[in-house]
């Protein structure tokens, strides 16, 4: 009886873990990954990209510039980056290292540039 409420609280203890990711954390399918923002400022966004089920840092990269984008509406924005740039032989020299989360900060321009250049 005691192992069945044990196993009963482990249960729900990781049920509420796995609810807890899932509120903070949201996916994008279109490029796999799982990320969270955060506004700091009307400018200003915070973005972390999760490092999981093998997703390389080109697609993370790639999705942390389009996620850029569309946060402000157009292009002249900046991405600095905080933290978990991958280096080219990061991977061979280091195959089983648990490598970072992407983070980011992204600074959107006052007014956005026009879409063409040729209005620039």
């Amino acid at each position: 009886m005691k192992n069945k409420v044990l196993l009963l609280i482990a249960v729900v203890c990781s049920l509420g873990a796995s609810l807890a990711i899932a509120d903070t954390y949201q996916r994008d399918m279109d490029h796999g990954v799982q990320y969270s923002q955060k506004k700091v400022s009307d400018q200003i966004y915070l973005l972390e990209v999760l490092r999981h089920n093998k997703v390389n840092f080109a697609r993370m990269n790639m999705f942390a510039t389009r996620h850029a984008y569309k946060l402000c509406q157009g292009y002249g924005f900046n991405i600095e980056y905080l933290g978990g740039v991958e280096e080219y032989d990061t991977k061979r020299q280091m195959p089983n290292r648990i490598l970072p989360s992407l983070k980011v900060r992204v600074s959107c321009p006052t007014q956005p540039l026009p879409e063409s250049p040729e209005q620039w």
